[in-house]
């Protein structure tokens, strides 16, 4: 176990409401080399996705920045920009995209405890069990659904969120460690720069909609119209009231209705999972709902799900090169078995699939067409060649043409 001491960062921790404190604070953390950032949301308790909370801590310092009170974070974006500093996150995809896109937050040098963690083999690669490994104690998940929009921040939220990045620099310094113990700090580095380019990216959707929820496929297409119809509904309250649609209205509450189709309040009433203030609030809303999932189309339940979509290169895929990419699977696994790593860091089922399809026949058309990092590629491109050069496309024969004969 490591020794470390938070408690003198938590003592020492503020919470910053305006651009001024915000602008001693980084004065204070200009000379630091390594940056760890983390950020709070109240995602599951409202409509629209937004950070309510960001903590930013040092070697030496450590605060809580708080975007409901600051209207202006242009010296942090400044102090983003400095070169040579290094920002670290765990699990960087999300919170990375989303301080860079709301907050235009410059991060071109990223150090991932989740994916240096994966990198190492470790089994439990969550960040209360990194910090049991290697700290001997685990971080409090109890507030992790706390509603994150509330003011003023209790000690106990302040503590909880302020832990998650205060522990990421010592975290840091004991995995690069090991890292080059292993002789595998070059692929977290490799890892961690194409990590830095994609963060500027879009993040995806991560709460995509639709009425399509557990249980509804064993609906009739009318109770399915009808469950549409009310979906939309407490999708359109929600977004007005900036809450979370299920807090609204629970989904089972959806799927009793949609099921017996009640066309007036007294119908209603009878619904046990509908709660009462909504009943009385939008109770004639949903009768309307449901006499016009009635008269709807059964063809507009064919429509796809946004979640559903099937990328065009996946409809181009043959039969065969199926097989070729499961030899390479179990190439993959016997590799990263070796190297007691999870298969897909090597290389994902998605990606070995594409290699199937493209069929490289040199290490660094891997690399150059964006199907594996180098490192990746050091590690399974001569296996994967050598099962590529042995397969061979079937043959695709002809059909003659079936003589007619000829009338006498």
């Amino acid at each position: 176990m490591i020794s470390f001491d938070s408690q003198k960062l938590l003592q020492n921790s503020t919470v910053i409401e305006t651009k001024e404190e915000l602008v001693r604070f980084l004065d204070e953390m200009n000379d630091s080399d390594v940056i760890a950032l983390d950020c709070e949301s109240a995602g599951f308790y409202k409509y629209y996705f937004k950070v309510n909370l960001i903590q930013i801590s040092s070697r030496h310092r450590a605060a809580i920045l708080d975007p409901q009170a600051i209207d202006d974070f242009s010296p942090l974006v400044e102090f983003s920009k400095k070169p040579g500093r290094e920002w670290v996150f765990h699990g960087c995809e999300f919170d990375a995209r989303i301080l860079s896109r709301d907050f235009n937050l410059n991060f071109d040098k990223i150090f991932d405890t989740l994916h240096a963690a994966e990198i190492l083999g470790i089994p439990e690669i969550g960040l209360s069990s990194l910090c049991e490994k290697y700290f001997g104690f685990t971080l409090d998940k109890k507030l992790q659904k706390c509603d994150w929009s509330k003011r003023p921040l209790t000690p106990q939220m302040h503590e909880y969120c302020l832990l998650d990045a205060i522990m990421l620099i010592p975290l840091r310094e004991i995995m690069i460690d090991a890292l080059k113990t292993l002789n595998r700090y070059s692929w977290a580095t490799e890892e961690f720069d194409f990590l830095a380019k994609i963060r500027c990216m879009e993040p995806e959707h991560h709460n995509i909609r639709d009425f399509r929820i557990k249980g509804s496929s064993h609906l009739p297409p009318k109770s399915q119209l009808i469950l549409k119809e009310i979906w939309n509904f407490r999708e359109s309250i929600a977004k007005k009231i900036d809450r979370a649609p299920f807090m609204l209205l629970p989904n089972e509450a959806l799927l009793e209705i949609a099921r017996k189709a009640p066309r007036s309040m007294k119908g209603l009433e009878t619904v046990k999972s509908l709660p009462h203030s909504f009943l009385q609030s939008y109770g004639k809303e949903i009768i309307t709902a449901v006499k016009t999932g009635l008269l709807g189309e059964i063809a507009v339940l064919s429509e796809p799900t946004p979640s559903k979509h099937v990328p065009p290169e996946k409809n181009r895929f043959l039969a065969w090169e199926g097989e070729l990419a499961r030899i390479m699977r179990e190439k993959r696994d016997q590799i990263a078995s070796n190297l007691k790593i999870q298969a897909p860091i090597l290389a994902s089922g998605d990606v070995i699939a594409l290699i199937a399809h493209e069929r490289p026949l040199k290490q660094e058309d891997f690399v150059r067409k964006g199907l594996l990092r180098k490192w990746q590629a050091d590690l399974l491109a001569e296996s994967f060649i050598e099962i590529i050069s042995a397969a061979q496309a079937p043959r695709i024969v002809k059909k003659r043409k079936r003589r007619t004969p000829r009338k006498t």
